[in-house]
């Protein structure tokens, strides 16, 4: 077997397994999707997808990723960034 045919075989054979690999990705993604679905149809009664969902409560910010919710408190984080917006501010002077 020559050289040529060689790098063809590793050409065909990377192929394969690149399309392996995407076919094994969007199958996974279609499979929570879907059970993502019927589960949030049994148990809230809701038609949708949320297998991540984010709700902005007041100072607070509630992200929910399969049902396990974590709160996120944005008062800080919006105080420093007003820190930092004035900050940059006084240093390029606009």
């Amino acid at each position: 077997m020559g050289r040529l045919e060689k790098f063809k075989q590793k050409r065909n054979l990377r192929r394969k397994y690149f399309w392996a690999a995407l076919l094994f990705f969007l199958l996974l993604t279609a499979g929570l999707l879907s059970v993502d679905y019927s589960t949030n149809f049994l148990i809230n009664g809701q038609h949708g997808i949320a297998l991540v969902a984010f709700n902005n409560k007041e100072a607070n910010l509630e992200v929910a990723f399969m049902n396990k919710k974590l709160y996120i408190n944005t008062q800080y984080i919006n105080r420093d960034l007003k820190k930092l917006k004035k900050r940059l501010d006084e240093v390029f002077g606009t």
